[in-house]
């Protein structure tokens, strides 16, 4: 293991609580007060904060009229009184005006005393509580630093000392986890490129700045919001002019845990399960443990790229999507930015053994699922699976007993579920949705009938959808349910307007809170608006592949042509004779309206717009499972 991962295990229940827990609970973040006074004396927080809290005590400061901060004069100073490094304290002489929110130092400190309940307006005055004047004697300091602590960085955004980024309160959610990580360093030496690495899904939540690439935008955003705010606690430092390299050789500057921090901070997470070990550093959790799999594996299977990788990433959705169900008390809403981001993934933060006790439930789902024509993927997904357990033993991920047992079972499974006729429902409480599918706006009516699972997600529906219509998936699309939009999650959306993400949202999640119908949109510029009505709920039939179509009636509209009004005059130009046979498919529409030898010719085959063939939008649907083009 590299050095600077931590070398401690963690059992999946330990895990959960991890994840779960807050600065604020005393039972997991554990911060001793009873060190002697001047035990504290690294943090330079908490001697700042006790310069402002005996000030305000002496002289109540007057609250400004416009935004209720501190006055000037109060703000000069205790700037000057305070503790700073060095090239924050040069700042400060070039400063004409001390207004509050100018000195960010001061203000995160006035802010943090208020919301410890240390400090409050009264009458246009800021005054110590009595809780603060108790906590200002010498015998309680311990316990006003583990007040400003769990304060700091439990209740207090942290995002917004990192002005130049954003507002993401992302790595609010992971202060915990990076806690524990410390915790388990000892005193070894650290970097903020180590901790991108040992949380990337938090990496592709920052976009590229115009000063840094998305990389560098979660490093200044960790050492603003993280790093530096534990060194003004005493809990990290810098180690002056030496450097580490990481893997690529490149020079950083290092950090490293104080000793206080070991005196100080304690992370109780509760007995260990001996029987379920994981470890959470970068490369041992299951989307790393896949992405070294693929790379690094010498496997006749994995030379079989394609089919490989599709199976792997099925694994990987379906362990995100049962895994949480799995764990008794696991909250998906508890881990979400806000509304309409994702949730932290399942699978960044548990070991590749956790994805091989889901080995057999995969199995029974591919095996629902795979297609009637290709037989062989159940087995073939075992020997994935079989291929990736061998290597996890062979880079000491999993322990070999383990495995060992989970290759003849998977083998076992897998043997018994390829004989059976595909298609043939292996989870007894599943059941078949038949909705019906119109298109606003066209003559003749064009409609769908089809039947898919109810635990489908809304990103598998639009497959659907789009192959029993005639569609072919290269733009983009959405749902309309009430007030609620799911599609594809983009960055072009305002803050709290995204798209929910389509693989979070399950159908049958949507019939139990009684939605019967909704709008399904596809292609924005030609706006094809369709209809879809819930019509019933069965249960599934043998010997019969879902999804399916099993009826509708005439065709699908072709892509780009213009939307209903465009499609009406392709219509009419199509159904007209054909005086010129010759012309290019790759004519464009412009004056198609008075030339309908342009629709012939950019269309280049002959439409019928009342042909529609049940079987043949099934068997479409089948080849989009299996493959599906997803460019958007």
């Amino acid at each position: 293991m590299d050095p600077h991962q931590p070398s401690t295990q963690l059992s999946a229940s330990q895990m959960l609580r991890l994840m779960k827990a807050s600065v604020r609970d005393a039972s997991v973040v554990r911060v001793r007060t009873d060190l002697p006074p001047s035990g504290y004396d690294m943090s330079e927080f908490l001697a700042n904060a006790r310069i402002m809290l005996r000030a305000i005590q002496e002289d109540p400061p007057k609250a400004t009229k416009t935004l209720g901060n501190l006055e000037r004069k109060f703000v000069r100073k205790v700037y000057f009184e305070m503790e700073w490094p060095e090239a924050y304290r040069e700042l400060g002489a070039h400063l004409k005006a001390f207004d509050e929110e100018q000195v960010l130092g001061v203000h995160v400190i006035r802010v943090v005393l208020e919301l410890a309940k240390l400090v409050k307006k009264r009458k246009g005055r800021f005054h110590v509580t009595a809780l603060a004047a108790d906590l200002l004697q010498e015998t309680r300091t311990g316990e006003l630093y583990e007040l400003l602590f769990r304060t700091y960085f439990g209740t207090f955004n942290l995002s917004y000392v990192s002005r130049l980024l954003p507002e993401r309160l992302s790595l609010q959610t992971h202060v915990v986890d990076i806690l524990w990580y410390l915790a388990s360093l000892g005193q070894e030496p650290f970097s903020t490129e180590e901790l991108a690495h040992l949380w990337p899904e938090l990496v592709s939540e920052f976009s590229s700045h115009r000063w840094w690439p998305a990389e560098g935008a979660f490093s200044y955003a960790l050492t603003a919001q993280i790093i530096d705010p534990l060194r003004q606690f005493g809990l990290v430092e810098r180690l002056g002019v030496h450097a580490i390299e990481d893997t690529l050789g490149y020079s950083l500057p290092p950090w490293r845990p104080t000793p206080l921090f070991a005196q100080v901070i304690e992370i109780d997470l509760g007995p260990a399960d001996p029987d379920e070990i994981f470890v959470p550093a970068e490369m041992l959790d299951i989307e790393s443990a896949f992405r070294r799999f693929r790379a690094e594996a010498d496997s006749a299977v994995l030379n079989q790229r394609e089919s490989a990788d599709s199976i792997l990433d099925a694994w990987l959705s379906f362990v995100d999507r049962e895994g949480p169900e799995s764990l008794e008390g696991w909250d998906r809403e508890r881990f979400r930015v806000r509304p309409g981001k994702k949730p932290r993934r399942f699978t960044t933060h548990f070991g590749p053994e956790f994805a091989m006790r889901l080995a057999d439930a995969f199995i029974e789902e591919t095996a629902r699922r795979a297609l009637p024509q290709d037989p062989d993927v159940v087995m073939f997904a075992a020997l994935v699976i079989q291929e990736f357990a061998v290597w996890c033993v062979e880079h000491e991920l999993v322990p070999a007993s383990d495995v060992i047992v989970q290759i003849v079972r998977t083998e076992k499974l897998a043997a018994s579920l390829s004989e059976l006729k595909m298609g043939a429902p292996f989870v007894e409480d599943a059941h078949v949705v038949r909705l019906k599918v119109t298109l606003g706006g066209v003559k003749p009516l064009v409609w769908r009938r089809i039947e898919v699972w109810d635990d489908c997600t809304m990103g598998e529906l639009h497959l659907a959808i789009n192959a029993a219509m005639g569609w072919t998936n290269s733009h983009l699309h959405r749902f309309a349910i009430g007030h609620r939009s799911i599609g594809v999650p983009d960055d072009f959306g305002l803050p709290g307007q995204e798209d929910e993400d389509e693989e979070d949202v399950l159908l049958c999640d949507l019939l139990d809170v009684g939605v019967t119908t909704f709008a399904y949109e596809y292609d924005f510029g030609d706006g094809w608006r369709h209809r879809v009505i819930v019509e019933s709920t069965d249960e599934p039939l043998d010997e019969v592949y879902y999804p399916r179509c099993t009826g509708g009636s005439n065709a699908c509209p072709p892509e780009d042509v213009g939307g209903p009004y465009g499609y009406a005059q392709f219509v009419k130009a199509m159904s007209s004779s054909v005086s010129d046979a010759s012309k290019q498919p790759d004519a464009y529409l412009e004056d198609a309206e008075d030339d309908p030898e342009d629709y012939r010719g950019w269309y280049g085959r002959s439409f019928d717009p009342h042909a529609f063939d049940a079987d043949e939008a099934s068997h479409r649907i089948r080849q989009w499972q299996e493959t599906p083009d997803r460019p958007w």
